[in-house]
């Protein structure tokens, strides 16, 4: 149906430009039924269509009319902003590429020739107002968030003014909080030179009290080996005993305070706590057969397995138990018990316990005893003597271990200490704890004075004269040719030109550390292509982790003054020995 009026569409609207009436008539006779048709005779008539209350959904253009050919018709669609989103499909009967390019490029949507096919054309119709649809979707879409976009910018404007006054009040607190950050991390740096210096003091400290023991205790030794009256013999009795109970004071006091300036870490090794008890029940028995008290083991059977963690320091931890229950004790035995509360995922609970028939403990005074410096009994009159360190260090131990200590006692009925941490089980072997590592103890001619043989040969660098004195004619005295010097730089002086089997090296020395000392000697050693020589650091340095520096530095091994002369000269043995079999 053709309309000369417009009516409230209920279908898209065409309308139709062409000023022949039989082109009208086929296109009117090929969409009425699909579209409501609108129809123009000339350019004018189809603009003020176009520009109408209820424009066109889509227009068919011819492009030769009088008055206004289609191509202005076009240009004034497209130039005007209420009509510009019209799509226009050209109808004509001009064929030429270069017309059809100048009809697009106007911003019709399509070019059409006549004659035509009519279901092209309604194909095509279709196509373009679907696109218009889509077209105004999106433009809608746009318009909206244009308002959204204007509403946003006016929130935004508002929380922006907020936002000022909330940063300008952040910046204040910002810069209280910088002035705050900044004292505390001079606190942080002050707190963690502190820490240093504490731990230089401590090292320092420990170089200090083991370098005069080490000479006290060496001579003592010498002094017992020669010929002596009983009165001497006993003079020199004493002097070991009193030099021992100074230096278990010293390692005590060197202990705590590594603890409490948190520079003691706890080592993650391979061990058996069989093991651990066999050799701790052994150390503990000789002092407890000199006050006439026998000890005895009772362990679960369960305790082979291999387990991780820090056996020093759990050794430490049964070893002060032990003293505490022979220093308390007067008769009877102590009994040492280990077994497992419960298992975990991966691991064990144990539990040790130190058992004695002392006097015991009263109720008020079980808990003051794990504090620092105090015993039970803190009167002027107290029969023992001591720091009262052993059980503070054992409960700070356990504590870093993550475990637990306590005492179950009555006065008259003795005392039982127990202690409980978890330890994870192995995977591998690992790195086992030395103390009880299976391998043999070297016999006394093997490696030490070879009999009949040149004797081995020690190169001794040791800056300190007494120290120097005590240890050279200690070696010597066990057949081996020594040459000492007094520090790192002599050393290797020395060993460029003499012929050594073993170096005994101090740390701290003049002129070149034993580190240093070390590190000149491995490099001549790979320079020259010569055999590996044993190095074993004697150091008086006992601080945490200064063995595993040693051996970092290419030490086979480290003895701590003041030197226990069976452990030294079965380390001299054990490396020469090595040397000897090429290992």
């Amino acid at each position: 149906m053709a309309l000369n009026d417009r009516r409230a569409p209920e279908k898209n609207t065409l309308l139709l430009v062409d000023d022949v009436p039989a082109n009208i008539k086929v296109l009117i006779e090929a969409l009425e039924d699909d579209y409501e048709i609108i129809i123009a005779t000339n350019g004018e008539r189809a603009l003020r269509w176009a520009t109408s209350e209820t424009p066109p959904d889509l227009i068919l253009l011819d492009i030769m009319m009088p008055e206004m050919d289609g191509y202005e018709v076009c240009r004034r669609l497209k130039a005007d902003p209420v009509t510009r989103e019209i799509p226009v499909m050209f109808v004509t009967a001009i064929n030429e590429e270069e017309e059809e390019a100048r009809g697009l490029a106007m911003g019709a949507v399509d070019y059409i020739h006549k004659p035509y096919s009519l279901s092209i054309i309604k194909a095509r119709i279709q196509t373009q107002l679907a696109l218009k649809v889509q077209r105004d979707k999106l433009a809608q879409a746009q318009a909206q968030l244009k308002e959204a976009n204007f509403r946003l910018e006016e929130r935004v404007v508002e929380r922006t003014a907020d936002l000022m006054a909330t940063n300008n009040k952040l910046l204040e607190e910002v810069f209280d909080h910088k002035k705050t950050a900044e004292a505390l991390e001079q606190a942080r740096i002050a707190a963690g030179q502190a820490s240093q210096a504490k731990r230089n003091f401590l090292d320092n400290m420990s170089h200090e009290i083991r370098t005069p023991i080490n000479g006290i205790v060496g001579f003592t030794s010498l002094l017992a080996i020669a010929e002596l009256t009983e009165q001497q013999r006993s003079y020199v009795e004493m002097i070991t005993s009193s030099s021992e109970r100074l230096l278990e004071t010293v390692d005590k006091v060197l202990d705590f305070a590594k603890i409490e300036s948190e520079n003691l870490q706890l080592s993650g090794r391979v061990f058996q706590v069989d093991d651990l008890i066999d050799v701790t029940c052994r150390e503990a028995t000789v002092k407890a057969r000199k006050k006439g008290l026998t000890i005895r083991c009772q362990k679960n059977l369960d305790l082979s397995n291999k387990v991780i963690g820090d056996p020093y320091r759990l050794q430490q931890i049964l070893t002060n138990l032990l003293e505490n229950a022979i220093k308390f004790s007067q008769q009877g035995e102590i009994i040492l018990g280990a077994r497992i509360d419960s298992h975990f995922k991966g691991g064990i609970i144990l539990h040790l316990t130190v058992k004695d028939q002392g006097e015991g403990i009263a109720q008020s005074k079980q808990q003051q005893i794990f504090g620092a410096f105090n015993q039970a009994d803190t009167s002027n009159t107290r029969k023992y003597e001591g720091t009262g360190l052993g059980l503070t260090i054992s409960a700070l131990l356990v504590q870093m271990m993550g475990g637990k200590i306590w005492v179950e006692s009555k006065l008259g009925a003795g005392s039982t200490f127990h202690v409980t941490v978890g330890l994870d089980f192995a995977l591998d072997d690992g790195e086992r704890f030395a103390i009880w590592e299976a391998a043999e103890l070297v016999p006394y001619h093997d490696a030490g004075r070879k009999v009949g043989k040149v004797a081995p040969r020690i190169l001794l660098a040791e800056d300190e004269e007494v120290n120097k004195q005590m240890l050279q004619d200690l070696l010597e005295h066990e057949g081996w040719l020594v040459q000492a010097v007094a520090n790192g730089k002599e050393a290797v002086e020395a060993y460029e030109q003499g012929e050594f089997d073993l170096i005994l090296m101090d740390i701290q020395m003049p002129e070149m550390t034993g580190y240093q000392a070390t590190t000149a000697i491995r490099a001549l050693e790979e320079k020259r292509g010569t055999q590996h020589i044993p190095i074993i650091a004697v150091t008086a340095h006992a601080m945490e982790g200064d063995r595993q520096q040693c051996l970092a530095m290419g030490m086979d091994d480290y003895i701590v003054k003041p030197v226990k002369f069976s452990t030294l000269f079965q380390a001299i043995r054990q490396q020469l020995l090595k040397q000897e079999r090429g290992e």
